[in-house]
């Protein structure tokens, strides 16, 4: 988790990357959100990108709009079909 500097937004942070030999389109990451005593929140954060190229990595960046968020988990990864 990272606060946006003079903001009171907040970003979960993290790497994806894409461990395959094919490029990978329309990536989402759904990330749960969890407050400082461990509680998931109602709310997620999430991120997307067009595509991943093969054996790259993806800095996603991924807003958070719950104030009680301190920490985030994958929840799930997909890709458009």
């Amino acid at each position: 988790m990272e606060k946006a500097k003079g903001s009171r937004l907040s970003y979960a942070m993290g790497t994806l990357t894409n461990a395959s030999d094919h490029a990978r389109y329309g990536v989402k990451i759904e990330l749960d959100l969890f407050d400082q005593n461990g509680n998931k929140l109602a709310a997620q954060a999430s991120d997307y990108v067009q595509q991943l190229e093969p054996r790259k990595a993806w800095p996603f960046r991924a807003l958070v709009l719950d104030g009680k968020a301190v920490s985030a988990k994958v929840a799930k990864i997909t890709e458009e079909e």
